[in-house]
């Protein structure tokens, strides 16, 4: 049986947020701001974090077809070799390589991925997300 843990997020108007980290070949860990969206499939980090790490974009297994404001894009799906995100440490974790646009608030987007993974259920009221149902 999972342990059922609450998280607080940050609140930014109408948007929610949390930091998790990214762990690549390179062995450091960098610190993304995600932005929880359930529209979102994919969880989405930037391109420039997941090169700073040791991933190149050129050299991809896999890809994806995103819609976008501007239409659809093509961007590679990398697996990371540590994903950190509310308290939950995950190996090989698959993620979409993509630069959202400039947000002071957040560089990259936790999808439903890894939500339903681990069985979250989030409180727009409270900003809080309870993990392991």
């Amino acid at each position: 049986m999972s342990q059922r843990r609450i998280f607080q997020l940050q609140r930014y108007g109408n948007l929610l947020c949390l930091r998790a980290s990214v762990r690549g070949v390179s062995g450091d860990p960098r610190v993304v701001r995600l932005l929880v969206d359930t529209g979102s499939s994919f969880t989405v980090v930037p391109m420039q974090v997941l090169n700073d790490i040791g991933y190149r974009s050129d050299v991809m297994d896999r890809s994806v077809s995103i819609m976008a404001a501007s239409g659809f894009m093509r961007s590679p799906i990398i697996s990371v070799l540590e994903f950190n995100c509310l308290g939950q440490q995950v190996t090989d974790f698959p993620v979409v390589g993509l630069n959202v646009p400039f947000n002071p608030v957040f560089n990259g987007i936790l999808g439903m991925d890894f939500m339903t993974q681990f069985r979250s259920v989030l409180d727009v009221q409270k900003a809080e997300i309870l993990v392991g149902l």
